[in-house]
């Protein structure tokens, strides 16, 4: 689950799922879901693609927030899961939650706009 815990912005462009038997000498296979996957479900405060620049977005899109309790939530079986979105100057500190355990506190801010970056990857 993503949390957004201050004003500035956090986006979400598209998550990968890794699943396999956990033995590093058997192929994982990854499943990639565009940000509008139906098992994505985001509260109030969610915008679709909303900068101009969805071009650089996979499958052109994305969701932003900038409201503070923003959340997303992602509902998968597998053994890691992986988020991408943009980093900028105008993103910030959000929080990411699996399974109930404590909150990892991330940060998306950059020098500059780079979108399709790897915001957190948790392996289970």
């Amino acid at each position: 689950m993503f949390l957004s815990y201050a004003a500035p912005f956090v986006d979400i462009d598209y998550m990968v799922i890794t699943s396999g038997d956990g033995n590093a000498q058997t192929q994982s296979a990854d499943v990639w879901l565009d940000d509008g996957a139906h098992n994505i479900t985001y509260s109030d405060g969610w915008q679709t693609s909303p900068n101009g620049l969805e071009a650089s977005y996979y499958m052109n899109t994305m969701h932003r927030t900038n409201v503070n309790g923003a959340s997303a939530t992602l509902l998968f079986n597998g053994n890691a899961v992986t988020a991408y979105g943009a980093t900028s100057t105008d993103h910030g500190v959000f929080l990411v939650s699996l399974d109930g355990d404590p909150s990892l506190m991330m940060n998306g801010s950059a020098p500059e706009l780079r979108t399709q970056n790897m915001l957190v990857s948790v392996l289970l």
